[in-house]
């Protein structure tokens, strides 16, 4: 019985910590030595066995709108703002609205691409001219079909 090995890429980061509210200033605060343990200063706190933390240095309320903040728990909150944080460091394009949900990329051709006026492959401003014959371009797709299927331009 062998074991699964999946393999992971990390592409961006992100954090939301005691230390900081986002990572370089969480990193900055670690180089620095600096502890994110807080002494507590709640009202009614001196009822409490202990009297320190470390909380967040930013709160979710201070990053989100009321209104994604009801739909989600802390938990939730602070896993979304390091994600988001993470998708931007990554260099990848910024989610249309927050907590808006994206469909998959779709299995057939743009309406642009079946119709002739946009390819889908860089190779069209190679020479290349949208669905010509049976022949393939032999770039690979990305993100459209089978992962081994080739742009028929």
């Amino acid at each position: 019985m062998g074991k699964s090995q999946t393999k992971v890429v990390v592409t961006g980061l992100g954090a939301t910590t005691p230390l900081g509210g986002d990572l370089p200033s969480t990193w900055s605060a670690l180089l620095a030595g600096k502890s994110g343990v807080r002494n507590l200063e709640w009202e009614g706190v001196e009822e409490l066995p202990v009297r320190f933390a470390a909380q967040l240095a930013v709160e979710p309320s201070e990053v989100m709108t009321k209104q994604q903040l009801r739909r989600l728990d802390r938990n939730q909150a602070i896993a979304l703002i390091s994600a988001r944080e993470a998708w931007r460091d990554a260099g990848l394009a910024t989610p249309r609205a927050a907590g808006a949900r994206t469909r998959p990329p779709s299995r057939t051709a743009s309406s642009s691409t079946a119709s002739g006026s946009a390819s889908c492959c860089p190779a069209a401003s190679a020479g290349c001219t949208p669905r010509s014959t049976a022949t393939t371009c032999g770039v690979r797709r990305a993100g459209r079909g089978s992962r081994r299927s080739r742009c028929r331009c």
